[in-house]
């Protein structure tokens, strides 16, 4: 018996139905493009310590600095959380401003967690303490397993579509300024300028950087001093305008020139201090009186001064210090655009380009 063949003819969607599933596909795609446009910076409440985690939009990742180490792994574990959130499984880079307890003594227990690619540093510890030289040795030990890079003031190296460009190393600083925006003219401020004594340590060599992604600019001088931060803007700007700035070493007083901060123009200033570290009130009230400024966030409460330095709850991260992961988290664009959020209460504001 001959078998018979049935011909089904396609369904036909309703032209509405079609509709509705191509605008939907459309912002599908629209979504994950414009995702794929934005570059996340996570300022960890470290107690006082650095660890700013950045991932570009292609995931390709760069932490600087891994805070403590110490309290059973307690950094090392927030770190790895903002790397959770973040989608990454590995470090790319593994940049150390420089060698004190807080920015490099959790690099060797990060490595054992966590596979990191290339370690990027300003080269051979230059403080001689008994401490300091303890942690360079060790960190020597972790950066054994990947490969390894010195760089000095003038260099720069990418990141996804971000250029990474270094400011400072090793007591060197830029020599030209930068092609951006503001760079290359002499603030006003630099006629008042002032100057402090340093104090001779790794501080001085921090690697300084500027990361830039399309229009958007951010500032990091992980714990250089006044007078290096000086040094940068005058006689000539050689940094242009900012929109996020990270305030030098925590916030101390010994750092965060205000003739630094006024000649780059910062829209936004992130704070990573602890409740008993950093938190200058005079610094940080100083911040919050520049021109440019249009908020304000940090990492953690303040218990200096009498506290009215501390700017509004929904900007701080931690209220007291804590083992549970909290970071201010910024995401980029490339048109200059970025939103600020707060982990621990969801609390976000967005920021259009710069005019």
């Amino acid at each position: 018996m001959a078998s018979t063949v049935t011909s089904i003819a396609p369904r036909r969607l309703h032209p509405t139905f079609a509709a509705h599933l191509i605008l939907i596909c459309a912002l599908v795609l629209g979504t994950i493009a414009a995702t794929a446009q934005e570059l996340k910076i996570y300022f960890l409440d470290v107690d006082g310590g650095q660890a700013t985690l950045v991932v570009a939009e292609n995931g390709a990742s760069m932490l600087v600095d891994a805070a403590w180490p110490g309290f059973e792994g307690r950094d090392t574990e927030k770190i790895l959380a903002a790397a959770k959130d973040a989608g990454i499984h590995q470090l790319n880079i593994m940049l150390t401003t420089h060698y004190h307890t807080d920015h490099v003594g959790g690099v060797p227990q990060l490595a054992k967690r966590i596979p990191i690619k290339r370690f990027i540093d300003h080269g051979e510890n230059t403080e001689q303490s008994a401490n300091t030289s303890r942690l360079y040795q060790a960190y020597l030990e972790a950066r054994a397993h990947g490969e390894h890079q010195q760089v000095k003031a003038g260099d720069s190296f990418a990141l996804g579509a971000a250029k990474i460009r270094v400011v400072s190393a090793r007591k060197q600083l830029l020599t030209q300024p930068l092609k951006a925006p503001g760079a290359g003219v002499r603030p006003t401020g630099c006629d008042q300028a002032t100057q402090k004594k340093g104090d001779g340590s790794e501080n001085e060599m921090s690697i300084g950087t500027v990361l830039e992604f399309g229009r958007f600019r951010m500032l990091n001088l992980a714990d250089l001093l006044w007078n290096e931060e000086l040094a940068l803007v005058c006689p000539v700007n050689k940094l242009g305008d900012i929109d996020v700035l990270l305030t030098s070493h925590h916030g101390f007083g010994a750092s965060n020139n205000p003739v630094t901060i006024e000649a780059v123009r910062p829209r936004v200033a992130v704070m990573n201090n602890g409740a008993r570290k950093g938190g200058d009130p005079e610094r940080w009230n100083a911040v919050r009186d520049m021109p440019s400024i249009e908020s304000r966030w940090q990492t953690q409460k303040s218990d200096a001064g009498d506290g009215s330095h501390n700017v509004a709850d929904d900007y701080i991260a931690s209220m007291e210090p804590s083992t549970q992961p909290a970071w201010i988290k910024v995401v980029a664009r490339r048109d200059g655009s970025f939103t600020v959020s707060n982990s621990r209460n969801q609390f976000a504001k967005h920021y259009a380009p710069r005019k």
